[in-house]
């Protein structure tokens, strides 16, 4: 089960992406105008592997994904 955890960060926010409780993934987007995308893998910060500019089309592009 793939579950989305909002945090706040100095500056912006992420979402965490976990299946099964564990993190797989993360959300995050550079500027208010750019599109939200998913960066697969816990630490990975450089490649993108999903991009939306819709928050819950993302999220169900991801559920669908994994």
């Amino acid at each position: 089960m793939i579950t989305f955890k909002e945090f706040s960060l100095s500056g912006g926010w992420k979402v965490e992406v976990r299946k099964s409780g564990v993190h797989v993934g993360t959300i995050r987007r550079a500027t208010a105008d750019s599109p939200y995308a998913y960066y697969k893998g816990k630490d990975n910060q450089l490649t993108v592997s999903l991009r939306n500019a819709s928050l819950d089309e993302l999220k169900k592009a991801i559920e669908k994904d994994s």
